[in-house]
């Protein structure tokens, strides 16, 4: 994963299956997945949810850090279900170990260097894991900063960057068990372009502090039915300052985050070498206070939630079953009623239930679906926002009266490998009784230049394809292909769901020769035409890339070197999910050097 690192975590997962990016300039920029954006994507750190305003908003950015992760994963089906009821896109979990899991045996060090040329952009990071005694003890730390954004055409003002974060994390581990805890602070300012139809003339400015405080503890019990037991304590705080081109603040947000989880992981039961039953279950709660001010007038409210979830896996023969389930309630309170009277608390109870088989029809040809039906609330934004967002160039109108969003979806699937090839194909459908969106009114609030969006709950299908396909031409050089396709629609009518993707692909050719790694591949996407009212299409586009990697140790060292060129044609396109497409396109030829070494 991190050959493919980028400056934000949207932009490392781009050219995954069935992922796009929304984007207001490239600070802010967030993982779309199968079409599905906001709350409907859960974002985890360590597999614990990771709080930011990034959901609700496409001016506000991920203070999620690539540069820490040892793994990121895509979570989908059943196991979903241990995040949120919520996440009906999927989850994104990236692995960094705040707190370290494992003793190491000595000192550890690892250094990053990555630089940018489409925007002149730096991206330095130190980590460091060692032992005291039973004590495992690890630090991280980051500094990136970047200029405006070059394009074919110009530059996109005011798309500058500057982040810095740290964390440290300690563990005591002795026999079967482990306590420890991690601290992590972030610090970004970013610029939001301004220019266009309902954007602040000279743009905006966005900063936030982030402080997170981490305790967990997990002991290993290996009874017959109960093997670990995992506690889990997140504290967050958080705060966005908004600020217009004069230096005044137009909109703040001061949140304070708390998560509290038990998680109970069954001993794996094993019938013989090829069967067994495996599973989790646990329960969480999670308590949210948000307060506002500059020019928002939208109320400070609570959010108090509690789960109770479970996850099973059984493997019999030539098939695997796996089924989830999670039960959430959650309050939404207003802490200043007498302010706005208009608006209610809200109470919701919401589930969701997933089953997945497959089947081994013949060696290495699997067969499968996954099925699946979740409630999601709305979100406090949805219900309670009222006014100017002015770094979204948007008067946000919410809903008190929402009920919850209700999917059904299937998902058949098949999976093949013959010698040098392989396949896995699925085709996915969303049936949404009432999709929560917020939609262009077509109308403006002319004292301000802001157009309106309602939020409103819609019928909706959400449906499409992903198709991963991979071929070893010979020993050194494979050849993969991916593709994926959404369409959304509003039941009923003849209008389609804004902000959806078009089809968009990868072709990839990968040469390895002993440390060497090349590769040549391009990119593509298809013109997205069908679109909601007052939204523009966008033109398809192919652009090119390369890369080459070499990797070699030295002594005690280990090293590796990338460098990767995009758009090497310097390619006009565009990115249908930009709020800026509009103005000017994605950016320009850009190089990307990255240099790590491990110790």
């Amino acid at each position: 994963m991190k050959e493919k690192m980028s400056n934000t975590l949207a932009s490392t997962l781009k050219n995954e299956t069935g992922i796009a990016i929304r984007s207001l300039g490239p600070a802010p920029a967030r993982p779309i997945i199968r079409g599905l954006g906001g709350n409907r994507i859960s974002m985890a750190e360590d597999g614990i949810l990771s709080f930011d305003l990034s959901s609700t908003s496409a001016d506000h950015s991920v203070t999620i850090n690539p540069s820490y992760a040892d793994k990121i994963e895509t979570i989908r089906g059943p196991k979903v279900l241990n995040y949120s009821t919520s996440a009906v896109g999927g989850v994104i979990n990236v692995r960094e170990e705040f707190v370290p899991l494992s003793l190491p045996q000595n000192l550890h060090l690892e250094a990053l260097q990555f630089y940018e040329t489409s925007n002149n952009s730096y991206n330095g990071s130190f980590h460091t894991e060692f032992p005291i005694d039973s004590m495992a003890i690890k630090s991280n730390f980051t500094y990136k900063k970047g200029s405006d954004l070059q394009t074919p055409i110009g530059k996109i003002k005011h798309s500058e960057f500057e982040n810095n974060d740290f964390n440290f994390g300690a563990n005591y581990i002795k026999n079967n068990f482990s306590i420890g805890s991690s601290y992590r602070g972030f610090y970004t300012k970013y610029g939001i372009p301004g220019g266009f139809l309902g954007g602040h003339p000279n743009g905006a400015t966005i900063e936030i502090q982030k402080n997170a405080f981490q305790v967990k503890s997990i002991l290993h019990e290996h009874m017959p039915l109960l093997d670990v037991i995992e506690l889990n304590f997140q504290r967050s705080y958080f705060n966005q300052k908004e600020f217009e081109s004069n230096n005044s603040i137009a909109a703040e947000f001061v949140v304070r985050d708390y998560i509290t989880s038990i998680d109970f992981k069954q001993r794996t039961i094993l019938f013989d070498d090829n069967n067994y039953l495996i599973g989790n279950y646990g329960i969480q709660s999670n308590f949210r206070n948000t307060k506002l001010g500059g020019f928002v007038f939208s109320p400070e409210n609570q959010l108090t939630s509690f789960s109770g979830y479970f996850f099973e896996e059984l493997s019999l023969t030539n098939f695997l079953f796996q089924f989830g389930g999670r039960a959430t309630y959650s309050n939404f309170s207003i802490t200043e009623k007498q302010l706005y009277s208009e608006l209610k608390n809200r109470n919701f109870f919401d589930y969701g239930i997933s089953f997945t088989t497959s089947y081994e029809l013949i060696n290495n040809l699997i067969l499968g679906f996954n099925t699946s039906y979740s409630t999601r609330p709305p979100t406090a934004e949805d219900l309670y926002s009222k006014g100017p967002h002015i770094a979204a160039y948007t008067f946000e109108v919410g809903n008190t009266d929402l009920n919850s969003e209700k999917v059904f979806s299937i998902e058949p699937f098949i999976s093949f490998e013959y010698h040098n090839f392989s396949i896995f194909s699925t085709i996915f459908f969303n049936n949404f009784s009432n999709f929560i969106i917020p939609r262009n009114t077509g109308d403006t609030n002319y004292s301000i230049l802001l157009p309106i969006y309602k939020t409103e709950g819609v019928p909706a299908w959400l449906y499409g394809y992903e198709i991963n396909m991979k071929y070893k031409v010979i020993t050194p050089l494979t050849a993969d292909l991916t593709i994926s396709y959404v369409r959304g629609l509003i039941k009923n009518s003849a209008n389609n769901l804004p902000m959806i993707p078009p089809l968009k692909g990868n072709l990839r050719l990968l040469y390895k020769y002993e440390n060497w790694h090349f590769s040549l591949s391009t990119e593509f996407a298809d013109k997205q035409m069908q679109v909601d009212k007052f939204e523009e299409p966008t033109s398809g586009y192919i652009i090119f890339n390369s890369s080459m990697m070499y990797e070699f140790a030295f002594g005690r060292t280990y090293h590796q070197i990338s460098l990767n060129a995009e758009n090497i044609f310097n390619k006009i396109y565009r990115n249908h999910l930009s709020r800026i497409k509009s103005i000017l396109p994605e950016s320009g030829l850009n190089f990307k050097l990255l240099y790590q070494l491990y110790l």
